[in-house]
Formats: structure tokens, sequence, C-alpha cells
């Protein structure tokens, strides 16, 4: 069996579902994670939502709703990255089928190597 070092920096091309406190909305709704990279027992996520605002800054329109199957007209969003426990990060969403388009997989990466130091980890 390998061990792998707390250390290490894994990148992570995937979708969860989060807990943490900071993503519930109001009426007690879990939100759906985009998780780029898992270091330990931390996983950096963007928020996926509709919100205009998140964490009290500014989200950034996607060029494509990732939840493939969804029928919502308004535009999807995602939020500046944090850093979250994974015990936070549960399994995959069970609605829909989530992919991220090639456009917006490249404006995540930017977006996040541009808040790279502005973050709590």
């Amino acid at each position: 069996m390998k061990i792998i070092s707390d250390k290490k920096y894994l990148r992570k091309n995937e979708f969860r579902v989060s807990t943490h406190p900071d993503v519930i909305s109001p009426r007690g709704d879990t939100h759906v994670v985009y998780v780029s990279a898992k270091q330990g027992h931390k996983a950096k996520v963007n928020v996926i939502t509709h919100a205009s605002t998140f964490f009290g800054e500014p989200t950034t329109i996607m060029h494509k709703n990732p939840d493939i199957t969804s029928k919502d007209p308004r535009p999807s969003r995602f939020s500046v990255p944090r850093w979250h426990s994974d015990k936070t990060i549960k399994e995959k969403p069970k609605k829909g089928v989530w992919r991220l388009h090639k456009v917006d997989k490249t404006t995540i990466k930017k977006f996040n190597k541009k808040y790279a130091n502005n973050y709590k980890k």
C-alpha cells in the first residue's frame, strides 16, 4: 500500500456536493462544488451557483451549464476558490450529468491561479 504525504498537492477535476457551513443556502440546501485540487485533508473548491455573489465576492459567469441535463435558463456561475475540509466534501451529485466545458475549465484554471494568494487555506 502506497502512503501519500499530506504535503502532496493532487490535481483534481471533479464535481462533489459540499456540506460546508459557508456553502449551505439559507433554505438549508447544499451546493455542488468543482474540486480542482486536494492537499492532505483539504480540497480547493469553486462553488457552482446562480447567485451573482458568493463569499462576499462577485461570481464569474460560465460559458455553459455544467449540469448537462438542467433546463434552468439562469446562467451558471462559479465562485472564488476556497479550501474546505474534505470531510465536508461528499459524494458526487445525484441529479444530472456534470461535465465542465473546455472553455470553462480553462477559465477556472486561470481564475484560480489569479486568486492563488488571496484565499484562505
